[in-house]
């Protein structure tokens, strides 16, 4: 054998010398295209014949191209052929004992198998005898109560059977006929008119072939029907006569068989043979054949097969009527049309393949991956990496969905809640936190007793994540901190470790660790939910319970005693151990100004039987009662109802409603929060409508793709952003807006940036412009792959915008989408708010139009004027000069909207005349909605967390 390798070839060749042929594999590559042949050559002429070839191709991306051809020749059996010589050389090298193959392995083989098998063989044998001699006992004794129990009840059952049977065929027969007969008179007139044709075979089938094939058969069943009759009974008694000998046949059949076996593992297999003689199965095999051949012998089966041969022939003469002739018409009849079919199908075949194709075969195998050259690893493709992450986040939903399998599955998960001063375990307990007189109190909340990768405090200043590696703030104004810094931590914020993300959403911050702990904190409205893994079992302690699946644990002090006080649970967690901070264990409530004040007399509210009570079928919350126990939460509401120092006494129970609706919501169960919880100002309800007056303030929203092709062309997009919003503002005050608020939602970037998102401005979603700076300088142009801004743009719309403010949103992408088949949702929501939506992005019919100008044109209007700039930054709209609009969906929205299209390349560059227009257009667009013959038309809906939001359009 030969073998030799290159960078792009290999090459073997195997030589065998009993045989009068080679074999030979060559395999060559390039960039993109990989071929393989195998051929062999054969004596007398010593010519090279091809077997086959094989071309793996790289010519699209997303598919490999694959091209076989098989030589026709080298599939001949000849015995001259490669594989008989193959195969007849194998056989001669196994089985000549003189052959070098057989000198010392073969033999080493058999004694090894016959020393190895040898007592098996003989316990099995031992064991099988004994098996198979009781099996033949219990055998016959069954053969021969059957047979004469049969005998004895034939003539009572049987014939009755029979009887029933033949009356039921008849009647069927003539039934079936008469249907046959109305069903072809029916169809023959359809199928006259049926054509189809297959055409890639170029065959056409009419129905009017079918009616005359159909009714031939029918004609030909009942010609042949009558002499089928009379061979009725003669071929009953060969039928009989068969069963009687069949028994003396199977032996002399067996016996010969097995003395032909025998004989042949003899001469040929030399280690079974033995295993085989010392079975005896022949012997074994000739005893019961005997005793079965006696025992049948000395059954009486005259009178049975008279009875049966009485009472089956009437049935019998009516089925072989249709079966004795018909059969061998019917053969005849599919032996023709499949011949015929199959003889056109292989002469299509051989023209097709061997001929039109030279014998080859060619398909593409297309798969969901980026992948252009065999010396490169295939890269993941956008619509598949979006695909992933769609099918992450199916998953994800099945994981938290009650259904959900795993959840039965130990380790849980474990959620635990805090609202208020109650606190809802790990373990599903809840109790009230008796507040301590001082404000410098600090309680440990959870803790990871065992491996320290965690601790939770909590203080009247908010909550604190102590981890490994950072320590995480959130303070009761929903800022955050990281490491103890003075001003808060913009967001998104991730770890360089990427251990570490911490994300704004809605009215919620989410702090999510790869150490298995997250939170999710509303500080203004108190409450916040912790999740830590299942494989902190029994590993934790603190206020927020043990985690061991045992609520009568969950107060368990830090010394491993357990109590049932309250006071006494709470103190033992007080990180300051200050005389303040103890709570009274007399009274077990706390002294001082935070003290829970009930005697005040105010009645419980009736909204905590309404919502909580299993007796009212009618509650909004009871389709979560069989997950999360409510009378707990129904006892805390009216405890919470009662109290005196509320500031808003209709609101007394929304802090327990919050509660049970997070318990459900990590249960899998969503519900909506009670309407007097969900109202807006002037406690509006959801569903109220009112009108109002508009203010000269103004809400703006930058959406901005974080893609690298922001930042590659011209450095730093956020210093432009900068400069932009600071010449809105004064183009704004110009017009006599007396404030002015910028938020920041992004998209397209890399990692957490990645998926649309909001970014803090000194930890608020709405900042003034001097502001404004701190956020622009969190983000991060580094993303990789486009994304369209759709999402983000709906993000945008749900921004908590002042009901009494004209609003805008100007996108920035550096790619216009030219699909998006949702596009009418976004225009319904921007419409409700009165929302103008402004573009600046890679328009180049307007950069074309630029450079044919004396001065560059900076955008369009949703009308097609031109914008540009001709003196002193004054816009030049008022000329009318016109132009169609680029093709693109966000052209659509600006132009629905009342907003305009800008250039982004005229952008990016810092033209001075940029920054001007787009201000001006901008501040052209909002004036109207707030004139003082402009009115706000307000209508009170749910957030997307749950929570009242006022939607105000501008009718002007």
């Amino acid at each position: 054998m030969n073998f030799t390798m290159s960078n792009n070839t290999v090459y073997a060749n195997l030589t065998v010398p009993t045989l009068e042929s080679s074999v030979a594999l060559l395999a060559q590559r390039n960039a993109s295209v990989l071929n393989v042949t195998l051929y062999h050559q054969q004596k007398p002429e010593y010519r090279n014949i091809t077997a086959w070839q094989l071309a793996v191709a790289l010519n699209r991306s997303d598919a490999v191209s694959f091209r076989f051809r098989l030589n026709p020749e080298s599939l001949l059996l000849r015995p001259t052929n490669l594989t008989f010589q193959l195969t007849k050389a194998f056989y001669r090298a196994i089985w000549n004992q003189s052959h070098p193959i057989n000198k010392y392995p073969l033999k080493y083989i058999n004694r090894t198998i016959s020393e190895a098998i040898k007592e098996p063989i003989v316990l099995t044998y031992n064991y099988s005898m004994d098996y198979a001699n009781q099996t033949l006992n219990v055998s016959l004794n069954l053969l021969n109560y059957t047979v004469n129990y049969v005998i004895d009840n034939y003539n009572a059952t049987v014939t009755s059977a029979l009887n029933t049977t033949l009356h039921l065929a008849n009647y069927t027969m003539n039934y079936t006929l008469e249907l046959v007969n109305k069903t072809l008179n029916y169809s023959i007139e359809s199928l006259n008119n049926l054509t189809f044709t297959i055409p890639q075979i170029n065959v056409t089938i009419k129905g009017s072939e079918i009616v005359g094939n159909v009714t031939q058969l029918i004609q030909n069943v009942t010609r042949y029907s009558t002499k089928l009759q009379r061979n009725a009974t003669h071929l009953i008694g060969n039928l009989t006569q068969l069963a009687m000998n069949a028994s003396y046949y199977g032996y002399n059949v067996t016996e010969n068989v097995m003395r032909n076996v025998t004989r042949f593992i003899d001469g040929n297999l030399p280690v079974v043979s033995w295993a085989w003689r010392y079975w005896d199965p022949i012997n074994y095999s000739i005893m019961l054949a005997n005793s079965t051949i006696q025992y049948a012998r000395n059954v009486n089966y005259t009178d049975a097969s008279q009875v049966a041969m009485a009472i089956s022939e009437q049935a019998l003469n009516r089925t072989l009527n249709y079966t004795v002739e018909y059969v061998p018409q019917v053969t005849e009849w599919a032996v023709n049309k499949t011949w015929e079919t199959t003889s056109y199908a292989a002469k299509y075949a051989t023209d097709y393949v061997v001929q039109s194709s030279n014998g080859s075969i060619e398909f593409n195998l297309y798969h969901p991956f980026n992948w252009t050259r065999f010396d490169e690893v295939p890269s993941v493709s956008n619509r598949t990496a979006d695909l992933l992450r769609q099918t992450a986040e199916m998953m994800t939903a099945m994981w938290r969905s009650p259904m959900s399998a795993m959840r039965e599955i130990p380790p849980f998960d474990r959620t635990s809640i805090t609202f208020g001063q109650h606190v809802l375990t790990w373990d599903e307990h809840l109790y009230d936190v008796p507040q301590a007189a001082s404000d410098d109190c600090v309680y440990v909340l959870a803790r990871d007793f065992d491996d320290g990768n965690f601790t939770i405090l909590s203080s009247k200043e908010g909550i604190t994540v102590q981890l490994p590696t950072a320590v995480v703030e959130i303070n009761k104004e929903n800022h955050v901190r990281v490491d103890g810094s003075k001003q808060p931590t913009e967001l998104p914020y991730q770890s360089e470790e990427k251990n570490i993300t911490i994300l704004r959403q809605g009215p919620y911050v989410n702090i999510t660790t790869r150490d298995g702990v997250s939170v999710r904190c509303d500080a203004i409205n108190e409450i916040c939910v912790y999740n830590i893994s299942g494989w902190y079992h029994n590993k934790t302690l603190g206020l927020l319970g043990t985690n061991d699946n045992e609520p009568a644990t969950d107060f368990r002090r830090p010394d491993g005693s357990v109590t049932d006080r309250e006071d006494a649970f709470v103190n033992s967690y007080e990180v300051t151990k200050t005389k303040n901070c103890k709570i009274d264990s007399e009274r077990n409530v706390a002294k001082g100004k935070f003290a829970a004040i009930t005697d005040c007399y105010i009645p419980e509210s009736p909204k905590c039987d309404e919502l909580f009570s299993r007796e009212n079928y009618a509650s909004k919350f009871r389709r979560c009662f069989q997950a999360v126990d409510p009378e707990p939460f129904r006892q805390a509401c009216k405890s919470d109802s009662k109290r005196c120092n509320l500031k808003e006494p209709k609101k007394s129970i929304c802090t327990v409603t919050a509660g049970y609706i997070a318990a459900c919501e990590a249960k899998g169960i969503r519900i909506e929060q009670e309407e007097v919880c969900a109202s807006c100002e002037e406690d509006k309800q959801p569903g109220d409508r009112w009108n109002r007056r508009a203010a000269r303030k103004a809400d703006v929203v930058f959406v901005v793709s974080e893609s690298r092709k922001m930042k590659d062309r011209y450095g730093k997009p956020e210093e432009q952003l900068l400069r932009l919003a600071q010449a809105v503002v004064k183009n704004l005050e110009q017009n006599k807006f007396k404030d002015v608020e910028f938020g920041i939602v992004a998209f397209a970037g890399k990692d957490v940036h990645r998926e649309p998102h909001v970014h803090t401005i000194k930890g608020e979603l709405f900042k003034q412009v001097s502001q404004l700076q701190r956020g622009l300088n969190e983000l991060r142009f580094e993303g990789e792959e486009p994304m369209e801004a759709f999402e983000a743009i709906k993000l945008a719309s749900t921004y908590p915008f002042r009901a009494e403010a004209a609003k805008t949103i100007i996108v920035f992408d550096h790619e216009e989408s030219l699909y998006y088949n949702e596009l009418a949702e976004i225009v319904d929501i921007l419409g409700e708010n009165s929302i103008t939506m402004n573009v600046v992005c890679d328009y180049a019919k307007i950069d074309r139009i630029s450079k044919k100008k004396s001065s560059p044109v900076v955008g369009l209007t949703g009308k097609g004027v031109v914008l540009r700039d001709e003196k002193k930054g004054k816009s030049k709209s008022k000329y009318a000069e016109k132009l169609s609009l680029p093709a693109g969906q966000y052209v659509k929205l600006a132009k629905t909207t009342g907003g305009s299209i800008f250039s982004l390349d005229t952008f990016l560059k810092g033209h001075k005349d940029s920054s001007a227009i787009i201000s001006e257009q901008i501040a052209e667009q909002l004036q109207p909605q707030v004139e003082p013959s402009a009115k706000k038309q307000c209508v009170c809906v749910r957030g997307i967390n749950g929570e009242g939001v006022t939607k105000c359009r501008s009718v002007y």
